[in-house]
């Protein structure tokens, strides 16, 4: 085992590796060599992946993070992504909602200026009234 494997191990688990199971109190001491060499594997990775590494900001300015710090970076830009994404669906419910009620109101637009041409005698086109009901048809239709 390299000198960097054994430095990651604990002390008990040194103790394991050089004398196997002898005056050990546990029964199930099943740790052998490889097993010991993985896991201080494993712990130097851990290691490595805990270490700062540097990175280039936006000003061009180099920050160091730690992954910590990274990681929550990462979940706090995913929660953002999240409220945008639920502020989007509430904002095209609410454009529907409103071209719905566009639509009712140019329906009733419609309707009140053929209420009004069937009320209103017909004068000449001079009328203002009769003008003002021409300019509503032709932009509501009717």
């Amino acid at each position: 085992m390299k000198p960097e494997q054994l430095a990651a191990l604990t002390e008990k688990e040194r103790h394991d590796l050089r004398y196997g199971c002898e005056g050990t109190s546990h029964g199930n001491c099943e740790l052998t060599e490889a097993h010991l060499t993985a896991l201080a594997d494993a712990r130097l990775e851990l290691g490595t992946w805990k270490q700062e590494f540097t990175r280039v900001m936006d000003d061009d300015d180099f920050y160091v993070q730690d992954a910590l710090e990274a990681g929550q970076e990462l979940a706090d830009s995913e929660a953002l992504v999240r409220m945008l994404a639920q502020d989007l669906a509430a904002a095209q419910a609410e454009v529907t909602r409103l071209k719905a009620e566009r639509d009712r109101q140019r329906e009733d637009i419609g309707r009140l200026v053929e209420a009004l041409r069937e009320w209103h005698h017909p004068h000449p086109s001079s009328c203002s009234l009769c003008l003002f009901l021409a300019e509503m048809e032709e932009r509501y239709g009717g």
